[in-house]
């Protein structure tokens, strides 16, 4: 089904062991326009900005509710990519 990214935006994530933040912004893949990363405000859960998913971490989206299910836990969140939104993402990184 194809959905609005703008509308996407606000959405809650839940990470396999509770609640990790929301969903701020979508990077995509410039060839094919298909959403690659998933960019997450985690400040409400560990004070220090935004996160990188990518989109192959994505279970489900619970439409209804409002919520991205991913399948990572929130210690390997913590340990994912920061975002610096001021600064294009390449291929070469390594996520």
């Amino acid at each position: 089904m194809l959905y609005s990214v703008n509308g996407l935006i606000g959405f809650s994530v839940s990470a396999s062991n509770g609640y990790i933040g929301k969903v701020v912004g979508f990077y995509f893949d410039d060839v094919d326009w298909e959403v690659v990363y998933l960019i997450v405000d985690i400040g409400a859960w560990l004070p220090g900005g935004k996160v990188i998913l990518s989109n192959k971490a994505l279970e489900r989206l619970e439409f209804a509710d409002r919520i991205f299910a991913v399948t990572l836990s929130k210690e390997v969140i913590d340990n994912s990519l920061s975002v610096n939104q001021n600064k294009p993402l390449s291929r070469g990184v390594k996520v």
